[in-house]
């Protein structure tokens, strides 16, 4: 079983399998040392990143409310036992708020301490609006090399998350749309590579 299989089957990653597998491929080769994500749910993700992470990565989850994530993880042994031993080395911050707000963005800028984010991965709010927040208060913090992923960006029934990919793919000059086959509407990782 691949490590993004195990992060939607068993620790509640809520993505399509093919799209993580990819993104987990280039999180791998890229071994990022810092990771900033917006918007945990139950964790799964956020379990992925620790374990493509380098051995010393500092990682950052924003989340409105992380008591879904502390629910999966009392739920969840695999995910409790791998993830502890980063809160304890304080390796693992979880910071609580809305992501848009300035004081969030302060709090996370003070964990990572001034140094660059190496993958930034944007799972937050699904509207336009929160979507371009998020960028333009994080997308700043990740330097040269790192990786800004936003997903969502196929969903057909709003304009939210795939117009905001739809106006960086024209800025921006490498990206990645990582997409299923599958027919349903919905998922899409689309990644910036600054």
């Amino acid at each position: 079983m691949t490590l993004a299989r195990q992060a939607i089957e068993e620790h509640g990653a809520w993505q399509k399998v093919v799209e993580l597998e990819a993104l987990a491929l280039m999180v791998a080769t890229l071994r990022p040392h810092r990771v900033l994500e917006i918007g945990t749910h139950k964790g799964g993700t956020l379990w992925l990143w620790s374990q493509l992470a380098a051995d010393d990565a500092l990682l950052v989850s924003v989340d409105l409310d992380h008591e879904t994530v502390w629910a999966a993880m009392n739920a969840d042994e695999r995910l409790r036992e791998d993830l502890r031993p980063l809160i304890d080395q304080e390796r693992l911050f979880f910071v609580e708020g809305d992501s848009s707000r300035a004081g969030t963005q302060r709090a996370v800028e003070r964990l990572f301490g001034g140094e660059s984010v190496d993958l930034l991965f944007i799972d937050g709010g699904h509207s336009y609006l929160a979507a371009l927040v998020d960028w333009y208060r994080y997308s700043g913090l990740v330097g040269k090399g790192g990786l800004i992923v936003l997903h969502d960006t196929r969903e057909a029934d709003n304009a939210g998350v795939d117009q905001l990919w739809a106006e960086l793919k024209e800025q921006y000059e490498t990206t990645t749309e990582i997409v299923a086959t599958d027919p349903s509407r919905w998922g899409g990782i689309s990644v910036v590579r600054v």
